[in-house]
């Protein structure tokens, strides 16, 4: 039976609302729901899981590098993901004046030793094949430690995201944690070059472990969510087998099968377009490994 884009995306929001509640019930002690930042984070984070940690307007017990908050800003909370009694990754949420492309401006100058700048290994929507997307992310390692950081921000007003102010997200992986940290050698999550004259308004990428996704929002002339996709699709290894397709006046949306030396799964390539906005897109990758 032929299903919609629309109708995967709300099933897609139905399945993480359901395992989004049930998460609620496992937040460590003490309860902080009664906290007015305690959605406001959780949104911002997609803090599902069940071992998971939430600090309400606080930073993370333990924290491997002191965060400045940009002038104007507020601390929303942090979001610890813990296995036993390792910290296994911690993500900080900040609401910020600066503007998507001022983030990285603002925190490289306080990088100091043994904490140094280093582009990952590329993965998802790209700009280009080093990685490296622009003012808004800045990833991070300390070269003693193999403690990585990935600094990232995303624009409050997606309309007019060069001057909007922006929230930042920076996120904590310790070495050797599920292919995270800065001398991993994880599993190739495929690399996808966008067009040229992209202008990007918001996205960011994970590995949770139990599944991958990239996800970017941008402006784009004289193309259709088709051309897109297909353009998308084009550069997925040749390993990866297409089960189904969907299109309707949405976008477009296929699943796949894929089988890669390091990995094996079911995987989800879907490019929207914005009914208020022409011009304005949002591509998505999400790949779930099977054992």
């Amino acid at each position: 039976m032929k299903w919609s884009v629309m109708k995967f995306l709300k099933n897609t929001i139905v399945f993480f609302g359901i395992i989004f509640s049930a998460a609620q019930a496992q937040t460590y002690l003490p309860d902080v729901s009664s906290n007015p930042l305690y959605g406001e984070l959780l949104w911002h984070t997609l803090a599902y899981r069940q071992d998971v940690a939430v600090y309400p307007g606080e930073f993370a017990p333990r924290m491997p590098l002191e965060i400045m908050i940009p002038e104007g800003g507020r601390l929303i909370g942090s979001v610890v993901r813990e296995y036993g009694s390792r910290t296994r990754e911690v993500t900080v949420v900040l609401e910020s004046k600066l503007t998507y492309e001022e983030v990285g401006g603002f925190y490289r100058p306080k990088v100091k030793a043994p904490w140094l700048e280093q582009l990952p290994t590329p993965s998802g929507f790209s700009f280009s094949s080093n990685g490296q997307n622009g003012g808004g992310y800045l990833p991070l390692c300390n070269t003693a430690t193999g403690t990585r950081v990935d600094i990232y921000a995303n624009p409050k007003n997606v309309a007019n995201w060069q001057a909007s102010p922006s929230f930042i997200y920076i996120r904590f992986f310790e070495a050797g944690q599920s292919g995270n940290g800065c001398n991993d050698t994880p599993w190739q999550f495929p690399v996808l070059i966008v067009p040229n004259n992209t202008s990007p308004f918001g996205g960011n990428g994970a590995n949770f472990g139990d599944f991958n996704c990239s996800a970017l929002s941008f402006n784009l002339r004289n193309t259709t969510a088709k051309k897109l996709f297909d353009g998308f699709a084009a550069q997925l290894p040749s390993t990866w087998q297409r089960l189904s397709v969907s299109e309707d006046e949405t976008g477009v949306a296929a699943v796949y099968r894929y089988l890669d030396p390091k990995q094996s799964g079911i995987a989800v390539l879907s490019v929207n377009q914005f009914k208020e906005r022409p011009d304005a897109y949002s591509a998505r990758l999400i790949a779930l490994p099977q054992p």
